[in-house]
């Protein structure tokens, strides 16, 4: 109650205004008051005003039925105030009402004005508290207004609770009741993206309800807040999440082709995908060990033209020549050697390619222009079918010089000697 006791007072409008009925009829006065003293009401819910005539009302004898106006807060009928005004007049005068739905939170009087019965009330005030949270018109925003993260960080999402006409909700208003809101995060072109740890704290001091969540997939991402199925109004947020530390340990290498078999004489071409401990891309060109160990020796074999390249966002290629065959090992790992990257180690094979003769050449001065008895040098060039030098045991290769004219075979000393890389 907003005053201790009811007043019902009649008003005499000081205009002169048309009267309802010729003197001869007695025009009865009315009051007002509130329907069982209830003066305070939840947005949404009815109040009703209760019509008391003083006097005998002669319904049918008057010009002018009574048909008062309900003015609040100097807003008559329908407003932003109240909503729904209705005159309950039919039957017998006990039974008289008006009623409408407050729907703003706040303090507000009321005026009743009729100008043929010269009614003039304005005795009647009333308090109007929030309705119940109408959870789908709960407003999102960021913590402190931040709105970009690190991958990692652990970051709180605000909800401020309306209820269905918009009102501020309280914990006050609400009570203990715990709502379970559903938040996940997108890209923007609607794939997943991964938050972890979601937490609902309730509600704080400056009468809002928390979600936490630590951020894990980095990019421009939607936050998405759903309760009982429904679409929270100003969901979904975006924001931003930038990738945390390297972690050397998440670190992948990897191959255009997957295979463990290399070529002699081939380079061995990867691509370092440097991670953070979330799995996304750290840009930046970081030191990395490379090493190549010979298994059942455990050598560690000399890379003498070991490449890094920075080819994109957070992607790196190496490579290298293989001088050797057998089977090894690669391994790569921080500078200091401390922790390998994931898929590490590495084990591949080094094979001798098959000389391919149409891709071999034979090159030297020795060809053209040798002189019996001296000394005549040429060289050959032995390469497989995708041009590596393939390196043969010298005692399978022959040289066979046969006379232009006549096919005579000429059997001149050769001495064969390896040079390099396939060459002899």
């Amino acid at each position: 109650m907003l005053l201790p006791f009811t007043l019902i007072t009649v008003f005499i409008s000081s205009l002169n205004p048309q009267p309802a009925k010729s003197d001869n009829v007695q025009t009865p006065a009315f009051a007002f008051s509130w329907m069982n003293d209830n003066d305070t009401f939840m947005a949404g819910e009815t109040a009703t005003i209760k019509v008391i005539v003083l006097g005998n009302y002669e319904r049918g004898k008057y010009d002018f039925p009574f048909k008062p106006n309900i003015t609040v807060n100097d807003k008559m009928g329908n407003s932003s105030f109240v909503t729904g005004v209705s005159l309950h007049l039919d039957g017998g005068t006990e039974n008289w009402s008006i009623s409408f739905c407050p729907i703003m939170v706040g303090v507000f009087n009321v005026l009743i004005t009729d100008e043929h019965f010269r009614v003039l009330d304005s005795s009647l005030q009333f308090r109007v508290n929030p309705g119940r949270m109408y959870l789908a018109a709960g407003i999102l925003s960021w913590m402190n207004r931040l709105s970009n993260f690190i991958a990692g960080t652990k970051v709180e999402v605000l909800i401020l609770p309306k209820d269905a006409f918009g009102n501020n909700v309280s914990s006050v208003s609400e009570g203990p009741i715990l709502h379970n809101f559903t938040l996940f995060a997108s890209t923007s072109d609607g794939l997943p993206a991964n938050v972890l740890n979601i937490t609902n704290k309730g509600w704080n001091k400056q009468g809002y309800l928390g979600i936490e969540f630590v951020t894990a997939t980095a990019g421009s991402l939607l936050l998405h807040v759903e309760v009982d199925n429904r679409t929270l109004h100003s969901s979904p947020l975006l924001f931003h999440v930038y990738p945390g530390e390297l972690d050397v340990y998440r670190c992948q290498a990897k191959w255009n082709v997957e295979t463990k078999y290399f070529q002699l004489f081939s380079k061995m071409e990867g691509f370092l995908h440097q991670h953070d401990q979330y799995g996304n891309l750290v840009p930046g060109l970081y030191a990395f060990d490379v090493e190549v160990i010979e298994k059942g020796t455990n050598l560690s074999m000399p890379i003498a033209d070991l490449v890094f390249k920075d080819i994109g966002l957070g992607i790196q290629s190496f490579s290298f020549s293989l001088h050797e065959p057998g089977n090894f090992m690669l391994i790569i790992s921080d500078k200091k050697k401390n922790t390998l990257i994931s898929n590490m180690p590495y084990d591949f094979i080094v094979y001798i390619g098959y000389c391919d003769g149409e891709k071999s050449m034979v090159n030297g001065s020795g060809l053209n222009n040798s002189v019996a008895g001296d000394f005549a040098k040429f060289s050959v060039f032995l390469k497989d079918a995708y041009l590596y030098p393939s390196s043969v045991d010298l005692q399978s290769l022959q040289v066979q010089i046969v006379h232009e004219s006549d096919s005579h075979t000429i059997r001149p000393n050769i001495t064969i000697r390896e040079i390099l890389n396939g060459k002899t």
